[in-house]
């Protein structure tokens, strides 16, 4: 199917009555048994942000929230093993449940002797707490006002900032402000190439900064109630946390070398006309942001890590 008229499929379907109804009832019937591509990225990625935390400081024992959890819950277990007690999953609609947990136990499980070297464990130790029961505080459909102030230490999110619209995100990141305690944390993955690539292999990872602001192919995609994709870069994302006050003190983004081969042949409309291709081209990008505790900046430690999915396939 051509790529234009899935962007029109996937528009209507995600506006049909009881879209969200057949999704979970879709979960049920064929689910992630944890060896889908998309869950060895999660794991990977999951074991990135720890990394990522740990190397800013961050202790093993403090209160985690997840913006956007989705259905299987593997970046959660992972910071279970690790040591986190009381965890916070969040969700726009409820999605997570007793099938989706079971399956990402298995995913972990079946790549337990990988995984248990980097958060330091034995494999038993990380089996052992693996087997222990996972009963996070699930809020769903969730409200980030709703959060008490000060309520965690670790705020996390894979692959969620990319489709939250720029007004919505700003305010997420003022509740934000509030949710973390002074000195607390925020460690977001940001997947920032063309997601419809994902489906249509033959596209460029950033075909998507072609589409002309308010054009029909961008009015359409933003209409998507699950494939919208806001087209924010690395360094937007920079700016925003620093507009709110939160102090960077990780950052990853290099660009891509085929994105940026791809940037000097396509037509970029505004308002990626004229930016840094550098900047464009950036596909994946990690933070780690701290809240001040008393106006001084935290320390700049440098670039996390590329993610490797083979790792712990």
């Amino acid at each position: 199917m051509h790529w234009r008229l899935r962007i029109l499929r996937g528009t209507l379907y995600s506006h049909m009555p009881f879209a969200a109804v057949l999704r979970r009832q879709k979960r049920r019937i064929r689910p992630d048994r944890g060896e889908a591509p998309n869950t060895r990225f999660a794991i990977a990625d999951g074991l990135r942000q720890l990394d990522a935390l740990w190397a800013a400081g961050v202790g093993r024992d403090g209160v985690v929230l997840e913006m956007g959890s989705g259905w299987l819950p593997v970046i959660p277990l992972l910071f279970q093993l690790a040591g986190h007690e009381r965890i916070i999953l969040t969700d726009m609609e409820r999605l997570m449940d007793a099938t989706g947990i079971a399956a990402a136990k298995v995913a972990i499980g079946n790549r337990l002797d990988a995984i248990a070297p980097r958060l330091g464990l034995t494999a038993e130790a990380a089996r052992d707490r693996l087997e222990q029961p996972f009963r996070p505080d699930y809020r769903a459909p969730w409200n980030p006002a709703s959060s008490v102030a000060d309520e965690v230490d670790v705020l996390i999110s894979r692959c969620v900032f990319e489709h939250v619209p720029p007004a919505a995100l700003r305010s997420c990141l003022s509740e934000f402000e509030r949710i973390v305690r002074p000195g607390g944390h925020m460690c977001h993955i940001v997947d920032n190439s063309d997601h419809w690539q994902h489906i249509h292999h033959s596209r460029s990872r950033v075909e998507f900064l072609t589409w002309r602001e308010g054009g029909m192919i961008e009015r359409f995609a933003r209409l998507n109630r699950y494939g919208y994709n806001n087209r924010l870069r690395h360094g937007d994302y920079l700016a925003m946390l620093r507009e709110r006050g939160w102090n960077i003190v990780l950052e990853y983004g290099e660009p891509d070398a085929s994105a940026l081969g791809d940037l000097g042949r396509l037509a970029i409309a505004p308002p990626f006309k004229g930016r840094d291709h550098a900047d464009l081209a950036v596909l994946d990008s990690l933070f780690v942001a701290q809240r001040p505790t008393s106006g001084s900046p935290a320390a700049d430690i440098g670039h996390g890590a590329a993610v490797d999915p083979d790792s712990v396939q």
